[in-house]
């Protein structure tokens, strides 16, 4: 039996071996001798002694002259030292023991490149005359040569490799990282556009290599004339991907529109642009795919973003607010909800009609969850929004959308008030074990507006060991456990209570609370802030300005978060940009050291263009 099992082992590795590149062995053990030296010399390196180090390296090859792992440390040791006459000694035993196979060619031929030897090259011949060339091998060779400036060299190697192999995009890669890192931006885009010539699969690889060019400033024109001159379909679309980069949106979109077969490329854009509030422009695109593609997918997900555009308009307004949009921001407690204007009427009714007729058509579970959504966070049709998203969750089994459904499903019974049914229904939805996570995440929610201490602690605990810090509501349940770190019941109960009632959408309420705040409350800039904030929300701009003032006179609490707020009210909500620049730039004068300090300064540069 033992016999059979060490057969079955030699067969496995015989296998493997052959599986590996043909020239390459299996590496040799060492003998405990030869272990117990390795170990001594690397020792004796670390601490400094490097001749007694080479003298056990040294040794080592007298007994096995092909021996990797002494031959290896010892050359970066006299590379080092330029001790390059006894590393060639040692070379060519090292050559004659492994009998001048590829593997060893490959250990030896940057120390003949460095000595400036001729059998540098008749290793590279070697390789290259091989009846199938190795491009592994070659790849190896060049990337040496490459390292050791023989840049000319080097391409004209890849260009007699790609001649013998028809290989045309042989090592174009390589190249062109290795003309990137010398910020020689005209040859590394030729090189990347010669691999994508012959790999257009791989554009979105290449399109990320040559937007990382773009970082520097000076690249910029070199790069869009090397992509305006190409003739690659693939170089116009990065084009467009570049003007974009640069906020040239329309000229993004021309480029695309120009070119056949870019629906998707289009709808992309189209994407780009709704993140980015640019929906006048994203609507032209719609427009044009729904009247001009033959892709029935592309369509209907046109009409989708169609829709998607309408209820942006309505609910993009705070969007503008950067910087005061993320103070003391926690996703978890923010208001689920969006107010309608009346102006917007009508165009809510468009998305409504749109998302239900691709709901009632197409199936589109998307539109469906949209349609959820509206019932819910615009109409405030709690009993006709639950069972919306119960039935997506029934009958899709799309994750995203099972895990956005049971974190509506909970938000709408939290909506309503009542806690205790809240926490039941989170219970009973314990079924669904793929989210359970969520499930612990939402009770943590419910027991911070209940003010249950222990419970809160509890779940915190739990949770923030099983998830990862990527997790969207990672920090925001990381700050609620903070606060009952820090604080007691009496600080918070308060901040806690104005946290419902904004969830609830009773904004009117929640600032009264956060407005009885004492001075001596440490919650109390916070509130104020928060107070302000939900003012802005509400279109109470000038409400908002007049609670700064009153903030001022004080004197002592006008604190930086508020100073932001305050240019970005008269930056986005007053549209009155000659004194949100002046707010700026005393708030850079005053909080030099403010995490917001460049955020503030890109804004600057916007406003000055």
């Amino acid at each position: 039996m033992k016999n059979n099992f060490k057969k079955i082992i030699g067969i496995i590795l015989i296998l493997s071996i052959s599986l590996n590149q043909n020239t390459l062995s299996l590496k040799p053990k060492l003998t405990k001798q030869e272990s117990a030296m390795l170990k001594q010399a690397k020792a004796m390196e670390k601490a400094g002694l490097i001749n007694e180090s080479i003298d056990i390296y040294l040794d080592m090859l007298r007994t096995s002259p092909g021996l990797k792992e002494a031959f290896i440390p010892l050359k970066k040791i006299y590379i080092r030292k330029q001790e390059i006459d006894a590393l060639l000694v040692e070379t060519k035993k090292y050559a004659t023991a492994n009998k001048n196979k590829a593997s060893s060619k490959l250990d030896i031929f940057d120390i003949y490149l460095i000595a400036d030897n001729e059998e540098w090259q008749n290793i590279l011949n070697d390789f290259y005359n091989k009846k199938d060339i190795n491009l592994n091998h070659m790849k190896k060779l060049i990337s040496i040569l490459l390292s050791n400036n023989k840049k000319e060299i080097a391409q004209s190697w890849v260009k007699k490799i790609r001649e013998k192999t028809k290989k045309n995009s042989f090592y174009s890669l390589e190249m062109g990282m290795h003309h990137s890192m010398k910020l020689e931006y005209d040859k590394a885009t030729d090189e990347y556009l010669n691999y994508l010539k012959y790999n257009p699969k791989n554009l979105s690889l290449i399109s990320q290599r040559i937007m990382l060019l773009t970082d520097y400033d000076n690249s910029i024109q070199i790069i869009k004339n090397k992509l305006t001159e190409s003739e690659l379909i693939e170089s116009k679309i990065i084009l467009s991907k570049l003007e974009f980069k640069l906020k040239n949106y329309m000229q993004s979109y021309d480029i695309l529109k120009n070119l056949s077969k870019s629906d998707k490329h289009k709808l992309d854009l189209l994407e780009d642009l709704m993140k980015i509030n640019q929906l006048d422009l994203a609507q032209v695109i719609v427009n044009d795919l729904i009247k001009s593609s033959n892709n029935k997918n592309i369509i209907n997900e046109s009409i989708y973003q169609l829709a998607n555009i309408y209820e942006s308009q309505v609910t993009q307004s705070l969007k503008n607010f950067r910087i005061s949009n993320e103070i003391y921001k926690n996703e978890l407690l923010i208001s689920p909800f969006s107010e309608l204007n009346e102006e917007y009427g009508d165009l809510i009714l468009k998305a409504i009609t749109i998302y239900d007729s691709l709901n009632t058509k197409q199936k589109d579970y998307k539109s469906g969850f949209q349609l959820a959504e509206i019932k819910y966070k615009i109409q405030k049709d709690f009993d006709g929004a639950e069972p919306m998203y119960e039935n997506i969750l029934e009958r899709y089994s799309s994750s995203k959308y099972k895990k956005k459904c049971l974190n509506e499903i909970i938000n709408i019974n939290l909506s309503r008030g009542d806690l205790k049914k809240t926490l039941e229904k989170i219970n009973s939805l314990y079924e669904y074990k793929d989210f359970n996570y969520l499930l612990d995440i939402k009770k943590i929610q419910s027991y911070f507006y209940e003010m249950q201490r222990d419970s809160v602690l509890f779940y915190s605990d739990k949770v923030l060991k099983n998830i990862s810090r990527e997790e969207k509501y990672y920090n925001d349940i990381l700050k609620i456990s903070s606060l009952f770190q820090l604080y007691s019941d009496d600080d918070i109960v308060n901040y806690s209570k104005a946290k419902f009632e904004l969830f609830k959408n009773k904004n009117q309420a929640a600032i009264k609370i956060l407005n009885s705040f004492e001075i001596e409350n440490p919650l109390f800039k916070t509130a104020q802030f928060e107070s302000i904030f939900l003012e802005v929300k509400s279109g109470n701009y000038n409400n908002a300005i007049e609670k700064i003032k009153k903030i001022k006179e004080n004197n002592n609490y006008y604190n930086h978060e508020i100073q932001i707020l305050e240019a970005e009210i008269y930056d986005y909500g007053l549209d009155d940009k000659i004194k949100a620049v002046d707010i700026y730039l005393n708030f850079l004068d005053n909080f030099p050291k403010s995490i917001f300090y460049d955020l503030i300064r890109t804004r600057l540069r916007e406003l000055s263009t």
